[in-house]
């Protein structure tokens, strides 16, 4: 018969017609007035799936196994009126022992349980109605009982019949008990489940009351009737359970009755909860109508086989019509296989009414990917459908068959009882060849090849999408004109195994390959299946090449050498770097795979010393490649040019031409001499020029260096330039000695030749003095000084002073005259100290102090200076001035006789400087915390240059430095 549907119901292309199923068939036992006993058999068992798995179970039989009953999985529903006295009996019939736990209960639970072969009671008051689990109990290393199928429904009932909880917001018309679960088959066929780690429990098959679909039971119900689903998860994992095609409204979980009820279209489920949903059926569904009920995570398989299985049922509104009468529900499909005969394929599958109204199967049929498409009859395979389970058969023709692609089909087989229920469609994969195998995966080596040594071809045939036949055979050709039209046969290849997938080897022999132009060959690989058909060529390119690869760029360093030079402080040895490139002239590029070198004298191929790919791997055409030579190897060689042979190899095996670079071996040190230093004293010069001259008889000066003082090491000093000068190479320096104290320095200089090789050591002597100017007038005139102002002469009657000297300056001035000599060597000088001896001869003089030594600062101001009179009592006087900020700071006067006295001032730039006038070497005055940080000196003037006077004064042994720590003195 027909049956439509409309959105509300299941149809064919939401969950693929599904195979059919049946309400849960175990027997409620027998509400009876309190005080009620029951008796459990905890016993072993075994269920088998729709795959033929057969799987161990522990589970509960009604009883005292005394008979030892089959357990049911799950176990008896236990139903009970609200306030019922219970007394449950339980018989372990185990080998462990075992005890029993009722959720939501008022009692205490069970933690010791009854031994294998005992006997346990348990009493409680069902005192709320509801639906509650009841499991194995909680013992020492019992984890794993309830996985093994220890687990049922208890069902309270409360004094109103069709309501779940006493109110009629719970009302009902059709009850489904659903108990979900899983199982595993590691943990349930395992020889010892007690010491499996439920912490790998993974399950395969997942249950509603037991069974996996499609040998589920379907839930019997009429249209516009509430249904309140009662789920019970005795499993380990949570279920979000689902009804397509209508939402549910949540009323109560694990027991409690919900305040305020929810309306969702699929609800989760936790290990160990329950939940009471009530979904109403469209009122206007029509006679055999179906709704999906199902797990909504949609694992909807038995152990990953094709087709759907799992957690799902069906809510079914009975068929009506001709033989309808109480059998509403459709025969089941199982068993689906597919026998090959001759150019055709046997359909096998087996129909089955037994527990779905167990009336006569009268029809069955098949339809291939498509269930709208028109069905194709079946027969049953003992001549009549006479019985409640046929065994059915069908051809499906070769010629079916030659028009599906290659690859899995998807056959729907589904049949029909005598009271005319169509059942759902179960499925099979037929798996249809009719195309060769494909090929991939070639390989060869090696290649490319030079042909002196056999070449190994590999590759895989593949019948998996092509009809999933064995790989039977494959061949190989070389330089195939016409891949279309091959000449038979090929080169046969060798089949690691007759399989659907294969691998496929040949060895090509080198005298084939040697016979071969160089340059590149088509390898042409098909393979063949059990049928017969050749598949497609796959090529591969073999590379014949017979051409060595180029070697360029050859260097060694450091180079030249004197057996002593590293390339570097970490690595003592001298490095050779090449570059190793490929094609070296023949029409095929290969990867360079091995690089050496020789000292002197070529080896035989593969003999010298390896080189190191500059990435780290051999694996391109072009390689930068390196090697070390160390340094005990090189201090061997004797001095000289010693060439350093390089040459690669490529993947075919072929050796390129060597080519050298020279290595310079010298171990004579370079000679330095002229070594000379200006000026020598420094005269308070600043910086000093140090020179030298440095000769190699082979190899030019590449370094040279100078160190004062101790030897800090060859390679330490402190670099010098170089200027090549014929054969030999001049050495300067420019050397900064402001800081240096006085007094003696020991320079030394040498030089370095290109091989490394370091001279000995050559040193000059420089003196360091703190001298600004100097200058007694022994050169008979004034010409030393900067400028001579006046007149100023230079005479033996003017010398005085410590130093010998025979002369002196003299200035014989009239009234308002001034003569002195300029110094302008200061500049901008912090500290000062000068010493020059004076003679007054009694000189006069008008109108004030006469300035007889000055020193000036860049803009002309005098910054200090020393003043001479003669006192109105006849006393000769000197004193000093400093300019500071804000004014001039004045010493005292200091008592003079008419002779030659030492006269000295020291001054310092500071924000806290001192002043001191020394007389003959004794310091006569000073002034301190002088702020005189604005002025620095740029010169100085000795002699009358400010002031008026009359007579002949003498001035000699002038001498001037920057230093203030200690005096010049007399």
């Amino acid at each position: 018969m027909t049956t439509s549907f409309n959105r509300h119901q299941l149809w064919i292309g939401v969950l693929v017609l599904l195979a059919a199923a049946v309400f849960f068939p175990t027997t409620a036992l027998a509400q009876v007035a309190p005080p009620v006993t029951v008796e459990l058999c905890a016993t072993t068992g075994t269920v088998t799936m729709p795959d033929g798995a057969s799987i161990a179970i522990w589970g509960y039989a009604p009883g005292n196994c005394t008979d030892n009953p089959a357990p049911q999985l799950p176990g008896p529903v236990l139903s009970f009126d609200e306030g019922a006295t219970v007394q449950v009996i339980l018989h372990n019939n185990l080998s462990a022992a075992t005890a029993l736990h009722f959720l939501g209960q008022e009692m205490v639970p069970d933690l010791t349980g009854t031994p294998a072969g005992g006997v346990q009671t348990y009493e409680f008051v069902a005192t709320n109605p509801g639906t509650f689990l009841y499991e194995a109990g909680l013992l020492p290393n019992a984890q794993h009982q309830v996985a093994m199928g220890l687990y049922g429904a208890l069902i309270v009932r409360p004094a109103t019949a069709g309501q779940a909880y006493g109110t009629p917001a719970t009302a009902y018309d059709d009850e489904a008990i659903l108990v979900l679960s899983e199982l595993d088959p590691a943990l349930n066929n395992s020889a010892a489940p007690a010491s499996f780690d439920m912490r790998n429990y993974a399950a395969k098959y997942r249950l509603i009351n037991g069974k996996v679909y499609p040998n589920t039971d379907p839930i019997s119900t009429a249209a516009g009737n509430r249904v309140l689903f009662r789920y019970i998860n005795g499993g380990l994992e949570h279920h979000s359970m689902g009804v397509l095609g209508m939402a549910q409204t949540v009323l109560a979980t694990d027991g409690n009755p919900l305040p305020n009820p929810y309306r969702v279209v699929a609800e989760t489920v936790a290990p160990g909860q329950t939940v009471d949903a009530v979904a109403v059926v469209p009122a206007t569904a029509p006679a055999g109508a179906r709704f999906a009920v199902y797990a909504g995570g949609l694992r909807l398989n038995n152990n990953s086989a094709a087709g759907y299985g799992g957690m799902l049922t069906f809510l079914a509104v009975p068929e009506v019509g001709p033989g309808a009468g109480d059998d509403t529900t459709g025969p089941a499909v199982s068993n689906i296989t597919f026998t090959p005969g001759v150019g055709e394929v046997v359909l096998n599958a087996t129909v089955s009414d037994v527990g779905r109204g167990d009336s006569v199967i009268t029809a069955a049929e098949y339809t291939i990917d498509d269930t709208a498409a028109p069905a194709s009859p079946m027969a049953a395979v003992d001549g009549a459908f006479d019985s409640a389970t046929e065994n059915v058969t069908a051809a499906i023709p070769a010629a079916t068959l030659a028009a599906l692609t290659p690859g899995d089909h998807t056959v729907y087989v589904r049949g029909q009882d005598a009271a005319g229920n169509w059942g759902v469609y179960n499925l099979g994969v037929l798996s249809v060849d009719n195309v060769g195998p494909a090929t991939s995966s070639l390989a060869l080596n090696p290649n490319p090849s030079n042909g002196s040594a056999d070449v190994q071809l590999s590759g895989t045939g593949n019948d998996t999408i092509a009809g999933n036949s064995n790989v039977v055979a494959a061949e190989y050709y070389i330089d195939l004109a016409d891949p279309q039209n091959p000449p038979a046969p090929g080169v046969p290849m060798t089949l690691n195994m007759v399989a659907p997938i294969a691998s496929l080897t040949a060895t090509i022999p080198s005298s084939v390959v040697a016979g071969l132009s160089e340059g590149g060959h088509v390898v042409h690989v098909r393979s063949q299946d059990a049928l017969g058909f050749w598949g497609p060529f796959a090529q591969i390119d073999l590379l014949v090449d017979r051409t060595g690869p180029e070697t360029t760029n050859v260097t060694a360093a450091p180079n030249p050498n004197n057996g002593a030079q590293p390339v570097n402080p970490s690595q003592p040895a001298v490095r050779v770097d090449a570059t190793v490139s490929e094609p070296g002239g023949g029409p095929v590029t290969s990867n360079v795979v091995q690089v050496e070198g020789f000292i002197d004298t070529v080896g035989a191929d593969g003999s010298g010393f390896p080189f190191t790919p500059g990435d780290g791997l051999y694996d391109s055409p072009v390689e930068q490649a390196y090697a070390f030579i160390p340094l005990v190897n090189i201090n061997q060689l004797s001095e000289g040019t010693h060439p350093i042979w390089v040459h690669g190899r490529d993947a075919a095996g072929n050796w390129g031409a060597t080519v050298a670079t020279d290595l310079v071996i010298d171990k004579t040190a370079p000679l330095v001499t002229n070594v000379n230093v200006t000026p020598n004293p420094t005269n308070s010069a600043t910086t000093v020029q140090l020179i030298a001259t440095a000769s190699d008889s082979a190899l030019p000066i590449d370094r040279a260096e100078w160190f004062v003082g101790g030897d800090p090491g060859a390679g330490n000093g402190t670099p010098m330039a170089l200027a090549p000068n014929g054969p030999a190479t001049d050495l300067a320096a420019t050397i900064d000695v402001s800081a240096w104290a006085t007094g003696d320095y020991t320079l030394s200089v040498r030089a370095r030749d290109a091989a490394g090789n370091w001279s000995q050591a050559v040193s000059v002597i420089l003196v360091v003095d703190d001298l600004i100017f100097a200058d007694s007038f022994e050169s008979g005139n004034t010409a030393q000084w900067s400028a001579t102002t006046g007149p100023a002469t230079v005479t033996a009657a003017a010398a005085m002073g410590n130093d010998g000297g025979a002369l002196g300056m003299a200035v014989t001035l009239a009234q308002g005259d001034l003569a002195f000599v300029t110094d302008a060597t200061p500049a901008n000088e912090t500290s000062y100290d000068a010493r020059f001896y004076f003679h007054p001869n009694d000189a006069r003089n008008r109108s004030g102090p006469l300035t007889i030594f000055a020193g000036r600062d860049a803009a002309g101001n005098v910054i200090f200076s020393v003043e001479y009179r003669r006192a109105n009592n006849g006393n000769l006087q000197v004193r000093g001035t400093v300019l500071r900020q804000g004014g001039t700071t004045r010493t005292g006067w200091v008592t003079i006789t008419n002779a030659p006295h030492a006269v000295e001032i020291v001054w310092q730039s500071s924000t806290a400087a001192s002043f001191g006038l020394y007389v003959d070497g004794v310091q006569q005055q000073v002034r301190n915390n002088l702020n005189t940080s604005a002025f620095q000196l740029d010169e100085v003037r000795m002699g009358p240059s400010a002031g008026i006077v009359t007579g002949v004064q003498y001035y000699d042994a002038f001498v001037s430095k920057r230093s203030t720590a200690t005096q010049f003195g007399p």
